[in-house]
């Protein structure tokens, strides 16, 4: 049986690198007009989400690649949150250099990209793990 993903307060986080703004909105952008639900968009298909509001998605892209991941994450929606969280997890460096974040609230994610998921996309991320915060969410 699939555990539940929609969790109040977990935020889920992936990092990576991206041509463009537009290619990471693209990305994760849900594609509603084929009816294929099978079919969701290419965050989906590569890291098997499922279905997830984009009410609840953040992205965050940057011009010029870093390491460090309060960097990437400052522009984020509730940073202040969740940048100590995510720091805590994963580290204040990044072992790679990336300049795109996708973060998924009240969303828990569990596995691993399909093997070759990224292979010959412009846009390649990775999984970096959930944190659960302190909600309800600040306005």
């Amino acid at each position: 049986m699939q555990e539940d993903k929609r969790v109040e307060g977990a935020v889920s986080l992936w990092v990576g690198v991206s041509p463009s703004r537009e290619a990471l909105e693209n990305y994760v952008e849900i594609d509603y007009s084929t009816g294929d639900l099978s079919r969701l968009s290419q965050l989906a298909d590569d890291f098997a989400t499922g279905f997830y509001d984009e009410d609840f998605v953040d992205i965050s892209f940057h011009e010029r690649a870093t390491r460090s991941l309060p960097d990437l994450l400052r522009r984020c929606s509730y940073a202040s949150l969740i940048i100590p969280k995510f720091v805590e997890r994963c580290g204040e460096f990044l072992p790679m250099e990336v300049n795109s974040a996708v973060l998924f609230y009240d969303f828990r994610h569990h596995g691993s990209p399909r093997p070759g998921a990224d292979a010959g996309r412009p846009v390649k991320l990775r999984y970096m793990g959930s944190i659960t915060v302190q909600t309800p969410w600040p306005d």
